[in-house]
């Protein structure tokens, strides 16, 4: 066999392998770590990661809604700095996708300023764009899944793109 056709397999060889070891980009061996009862974690565009451990789920009930409530306190722990609050439909499946097409469904993120007030950043029917991906319910026990979007502020202009979200919420 011709030693430059020897050449040529072996560097597209390499080529494929490499790209197929990286995983475009990403680690295929780094491990995935679940979350814990309680977690929830994401990445904000311009604000970094929102990572805690008392995310918790509040079902509804007969008003046909699930909520998750998430903060970050602030450093003396007294006062809420980052809040998460997501109300979302209640369907009968434990597997299920909101779009937030519909007007009882809404992710609202919120920085807390020194004085108190609050800037929020929402996904809601008509504002901002966002996907939760329900995973698994876990009735009186705990609520798991997914969540991303562009959330728009509320007042002024401006978003915040949120990526990598996931919680697993307790009851």
């Amino acid at each position: 066999m011709n030693k430059n056709y020897i050449k040529v397999f072996f560097a597209i060889f390499t080529i494929f392998s490499l790209t197929l070891l990286s995983g475009c980009g990403q680690n295929p061996l780094a491990p995935i770590i679940p979350l814990k009862p309680g977690e929830m974690q994401a990445t904000m565009s311009g604000e970094g990661t929102f990572y805690t451990t008392n995310a918790h789920a509040i079902d509804g009930g007969s008003n046909s809604i699930y909520s998750i409530h998430a903060t970050v306190k602030t450093e003396d722990g007294l006062n809420d700095s980052l809040v998460f609050d997501f109300s979302f439909t209640k369907l009968p499946n434990t597997s299920y996708t909101i779009d937030f097409s519909d007007p009882l469904s809404y992710m609202n993120y919120c920085i807390t300023h020194a004085d108190g007030s609050c800037t929020n950043y929402r996904v809601e029917n008509g504002t901002g764009s966002g996907i939760l991906k329900v995973s698994s319910i876990t009735v009186n026990d705990n609520i798991q899944g997914t969540f991303s979007g562009t959330f728009q502020a509320t007042t002024g202009g401006g978003n915040i793109t949120v990526t990598d979200g996931e919680f697993y919420a307790s009851f």
